[in-house]
């Protein structure tokens, strides 16, 4: 791939790999999304071209092996740099000596922070064996990739702060942008690129380095960079609750408890495990704020440490955490030891530098400053020396200011003139509750406990000046509100500055980010609660925000793993063998059932069985709860006595019921509702109450007309329970040929289908279709999905070929004729062409044909789904 000349007056490199007349290969990148908006700027008139290579045309061998030497120069945040090579499944070796280098296959030279510092690492005495290693190395055309810093050093010089000499490897200046006009520098983003959605770009550009013969990888298309990148960042807010475990929790204008008799804690899950999700999501960033109780000791902090350190192994964007970083003396007389630059000294007093670069060496890419950078501004304003001793200074001057983020909260004071006070004021689109026209935002310290004297608008010229790289805005009024940005402060401040404006606070719609970018020159918008109510996520917004299942074992996902007494379970091989992780996870199929394959569709993770989630931290219901349960029942009297145990109709809305009552204290009322009628209700369940019918040989039994409106009578008398509590689109499925099932089918001699079962499940669907088309008009804001699954299954049996199966009459997994007399054990052999067999087992069906149902009910036409189908449903007012 070869580009113009390297010669254009502003230049942001994404993923690019620099070549001379000497042939070097190298391969330089900028580390994910955090630039520290600098350009390069080429001199005289030697030509540099663009092209992108990992090895050399020099004659050097491909490299085969999976070694990665790299150059770690002491400081930033190096580990997700070893995370990304290790998740690619790469060695790493350390460089210890200038021998490690010159006897490299691949080399990585990664480094976040501030040239001069870097270069005086590179200068000391100990280093300048390496440094004359590495220019021999390049000179050789090897392998490297340089990252960000590993970039920039290989030029003659920089003037990022001052103009600090570079190796010279590469002749050229690294030059400032300039934010004359209207850019903000530092830029962080992908410009040129049109990624594509759920694509990793780092970690894409970093595999073709590593792999450059990898026929899977696809170079990302390329675009003009006529407007720059916007960010969406996920934010955690993490503490401790009352119980000690650490946990995400929300406020509601910085008020993180519950509002009920216990006053706990609110409990929205564990800080990995929802990164790792806003990550999948397509989050740019993801940022963790520590309001945790170990401000008086924040190395002591070792749980969030520990966050930052797992979820820097599977998270590959920028990682940011705040809370707790200034300089601090130890009240109780405990020690801990400065690591940074492998400088070891027991203190009671601890420098910021310090704690940052413990939270860097944990996994951190930024780290956020909040109360300590307010003082900082106070007292340069009112002296209008840089001392250089805040911890704002210290860190940007070490690391960096593309490292530093000031968090700044302020409240809204309104005024009738802005001449009634001395700080910045600005026109307000709402007036305040006396009919002032203006407003002044005066900024808060201690989680906003605390007002200062001192102005947003001023904070933020005093901390750009102090050295931040970007400015986090947060507005307490707005905060948990989800009524949308606070559009008057973010003009305000993001016109005033030159770095990177962050909007926060206030976001409860997809159309807050847009209006947020659209009126403002905010850089990057930070939300919380949205992504935890999963009423959003980072790249795209789900189809739903929950789904709820009611059901039997064609969709149960695991809840009969948790009864003890019950027969009907599948939470052991061969079940799950294509479930991701080759698990046996409870449900009764070779991998994912019908429930799995729409949460697919709709953007959703599949709702989580009741039984698992725990009571303490119930973030779960917010997407969803699948209540189902093998050998479950519509009518009381017919869960069969061979299963002893499973999770009757009844009982499945009795514990909707409880889910009910925790979203209301959640969300509240009005939250609640409407979180309700958006969700869709997934309805699967009768084939039970069939099969026992047909078991039956009591003479007294009722007729088979009279039993199926018995069915669909308390069937409709729980969904009217459903909807007098919040539910509004329901997704009721009809049965499959029950008769045709393997188990069924050994009953018959000739090995057909049993048409008496057949013809019983087909008067139940007729039913089942006539009781929703008469609930629907009973109800107000009921709208529904009838899908028909019998035609669709019937349909397979009758002409497998026109499917893509070949067996439609023996189970999969099991012993015996048709694999049906012995059921799906750990004992028990199993197909190999799994997706071409219709069954699983002798009851359920394969995952192929429980994605083939929801492909033709989810978008098909009239003869599977009536009166609408479910994309159709989803969109209903």
């Amino acid at each position: 791939m070869e580009a113009a000349p390297f010669g254009s007056s502003l230049f942001t490199p994404t993923s690019l790999s620099f070549s001379s007349s000497t042939s070097q290969s190298l391969l330089f990148l900028r580390s994910g999304n955090d630039t520290v908006g600098l350009k390069f700027k080429p001199r005289g008139s030697r030509s540099f071209a663009v092209r992108a290579s990992s090895n050399g045309d020099s004659g050097t061998p491909a490299v085969t092996d999976t070694l990665v030497t790299l150059l770690d120069y002491g400081a930033g945040n190096v580990r997700s740099v070893r995370n990304a090579i290790r998740h690619l499944g790469f060695d790493i070796k350390d460089v210890q000596t200038a021998e490690d280098i010159l006897t490299a296959n691949r080399l990585i030279f990664p480094g976040v922070g501030a040239f001069a510092s870097m270069m005086d690492v590179l200068n000391e005495k100990g280093c300048v064996r390496m440094t004359e290693a590495l220019r021999t190395y390049i000179k050789e055309d090897r392998p490297f990739l340089g990252i960000c810093l590993g970039l920039q050093l290989l030029f003659e010089c920089s003037t990022e702060n001052g103009q600090v000499n570079g190796l010279g490897v590469i002749p050229g200046v690294v030059d400032r942008f300039d934010s004359s006009n209207g850019l903000q520098v530092p830029h962080i983003g992908w410009n040129a690129l049109k990624v594509r959605e759920g694509s990793d770009v780092g970690l894409s550009v970093l595999r073709r380095f590593l792999s450059p013969k990898s026929s899977m990888l696809k170079k990302p298309a390329e675009g003009k960079a006529s407007k720059l990148a916007k960010r969406v960042i996920a934010c955690l807010d993490v503490r401790t609750n009352d119980k000690g475990d650490l946990v995400v929790t929300k406020g509601d204008q910085y008020d993180v408890r519950e509002n009920t008799e216990e006053n706990e804690v609110r409990n929205l899950g564990k800080p990995v495990d929802l990164a790792g999700q806003y990550y999948k999501d397509g989050a740019d960033e993801i940022s963790f704020l520590n309001i945790t109780g170990f401000r008086d000791f924040p190395l002591g902090d070792l749980p969030m440490l520990q966050v930052l350190r797992y979820t820097s192994e599977n998270v590959f964007v920028p990682l940011t955490v705040g809370g707790g970083i200034r300089d601090f003396t130890d009240a109780n007389g405990r020690q801990a030891y400065w690591l940074f630059n492998d400088f070891e000294k027991p203190s009671l007093y601890y420098s910021s530098l310090g704690v940052a670069a413990e939270y860097f060496r944990s996994g951190a890419d930024k780290v956020s400053i909040g109360s300590d950078a307010v003082y900082a501004a106070e007292e340069y304003l009112r002296t209008g020396v840089k001392t250089g001793k805040s911890s704002l200074e210290q860190i940007s001057r070490v690391y960096g200011n593309q490292a530093v983020v000031v968090s700044i909260d302020p409240r809204r004071v309104y005024i009738n003139s802005p001449n009634d006070v001395e700080f910045k004021a600005t026109w307000v689109t709402n007036p305040g509750p006396n009919g002032e026209e203006y407003a002044w935002y005066q900024c808060t310290v201690n989680g906003g406990r605390e007002g200062r004297p001192i102005g947003a608008y001023e904070l933020a010229k005093a901390v750009e000046a102090l050295g931040a790289g970007e400015i986090l805005l947060n507005c307490i009024d707005c905060d948990g509100q989800g009524k949308g940005f606070d559009i008057d402060l973010i003009k305000l401040i993001s016109n005033a500055v030159s770095i990177p404006v962050i909007a926060s606070s206030g976001a409860g719609a997809v159309e807050h980010f847009s209006e947020v970018f659209e009126k403002t020159n905010a850089s990057a918008a930070l939300a919380a609660g949205i992504f935890h109510r999963k009423e959003s996520s980072g790249s795209h917004g789900h189809m739903v925000p929950a789904i709820f299942v009611l059901g039997d074992s064609f969709v149960d996902v695991g809840n009969n793993n948790y009864l003890p007494l019950t027969l009907a379970r599948a939470d052991f091989p061969h079940n799950g063998i294509d479930f991701p992780g080759r698990n046996a996870t409870g449900r009764f199929s070779n991998g994912k059932n019908a429930v799995d394959w729409l949460a697919e569709k709709v953007g959703l993770p599949s709702p989580p069985p009741y039984l698992s989630i725990d009571s303490n931290s119930r973030t779960s219901y917010l997407c969803g709860v699948n209540f189902a349960s093998g050998g479950a029942s519509i009518l009381n009297e017919t869960t069969d006595p061979q299963n002893t145990q499973s999770i009757a109709l009844w009982q499945q809305v009795d514990y909707y019921l409880k889910v009910h009552e925790h979203l209301m204290k959640r969300l509240g009322s009005n939250g609640a509702k409407k979180h309700l009628s958006k969700s869709l209700f997934f309805i699967m369940i009768g084939s039970n109450d069939i099969l026992r019918y047909s078991r039956s040989s009591d003479p007294k039994k009722p007729t088979p007309k009279r039993y199926v409106n018995q069915m669909t009578t308390l069937l409709k008398a729980k969904l009217k329970i459903l909807h007098t509590y919040g539910a509004r689109k329901f997704m009721v499925v009809g049965l499959p040929p029950v008769g045709c099932c393997p188990s069924q089918r050994i009953q018959n001699v000739t090995r057909g289908c049993r048409e008496d079962t057949n013809t019983w499940t087909i008067m139940y669907n007729k039913a089942l279709a006539s009781m929703s088309r008469k609930l629907k008009s009973e109800l107000k804001g009921m709208s529904y999905s009838y899908s028909r699954t019998y035609p669709l299954i019937y349909g397979v049996i009758q002409d497998p070929a026109s499917r893509g199966f070949k067996e439609v009459k023996a189970a999969c997994c099991g012993m015996g004729d048709l694999n049906a007399e012995i059921p799906c054990l750990s004992i028990s052999k199993h197909c190999s062409n799994r997706t071409d067999h219709l069954f699983w087992d002798l009851y359920h069906p394969t995952e192929a044909a429980s994605r083939l149902f929801i492909d033709n009910v989810f978008d098909g036409p009239p003869q599977y789904s009536s009166p609408i189908n479910v994309r159709q449903l989803i969109h209903c007012p």
